[in-house]
């Protein structure tokens, strides 16, 4: 939809590399949700809480936001560089995908963060006790306003300096897969995995992941080139 929309309302010229890059993203991300876990069985709060306190969710806790923050912190330090610098290709890609990758991972802890609260109002629904008694209710809802919030503010941010051709996809890659690999982890679903379904998905991580690498170097080709096509 964004390689129509763009084109149209914002006047962004869409080349083969763009399409056959987003295509790319597009292929590995339908992969890794297609082989990803589908089950859908209904959490209480308690279950919820200790889905939260297994160790695996602890290192997910701890890794999540470090990958966050150094997204955050590239976006910082390159915005803190000198004009001339900052046009270096490994910068202005890597300015890019800060941007895009700060919005989409934190987008896809939203996702977690939602699955969460409907799963509590579904337990309600099944007449399970605990929603809106406990703060761990609230804490789940504000964690999804929070990640939010800072997911809007990224994508905008990256959306004002660079084309919305390079950073949408960017930013759809790190999201659906921050977001499926959310899910495995905290919902323990990568258990029910078959060997077939776990190799599918690593495929189709590595394959999103070839498409963003693409898009960044095209990011800083299109973007040397505009001055270019001024003269």
């Amino acid at each position: 939809w964004n390689m129509v929309a763009a084109p149209c309302f914002l006047k962004e010229k869409l080349s083969r590399d763009q399409i056959i890059a987003t295509m790319i993203i597009f292929a590995g991300a339908v992969v890794t949700v297609v082989f990803s876990s589908h089950t859908s069985p209904v959490y209480t709060l308690n279950d919820l809480k200790n889905l939260f306190l297994r160790p695996a969710m602890e290192v997910y806790t701890i890794v999540v936001p470090l990958i966050i923050m150094f997204h955050m912190t590239v976006v910082e330090v390159i915005e803190h560089l000198s004009p001339a610098r900052r046009e270096l290709r490994v910068f202005h890609s890597l300015h890019m995908i800060g941007y895009a990758g700060a919005a989409g991972t934190t987008g896809g802890q939203s996702i977690l963060f939602a699955k969460a609260t409907v799963e509590l109002f579904k337990s309600a629904i099944s007449g399970a006790p605990g929603l809106g008694r406990t703060g761990e209710t609230y804490l789940i809802i504000s964690g999804m306003v929070f990640c939010l919030l800072i997911q809007i503010t990224y994508l905008n941010g990256g959306l004002m300096h660079h084309n919305s051709l390079t950073v949408v996809p960017v930013y759809q890659a790190y999201w659906i897969v921050s977001g499926v690999i959310g899910g495995l982890v905290y919902f323990d679903e990568i258990h029910t995995f078959t060997p077939l379904q776990l190799g599918m998905f690593a495929f189709g991580i590595v394959v999103t992941i070839s498409g963003v690498v693409f898009l960044a170097y095209l990011a800083h080709k299109h973007h040397r080139a505009k001055p270019r096509a001024s003269e």
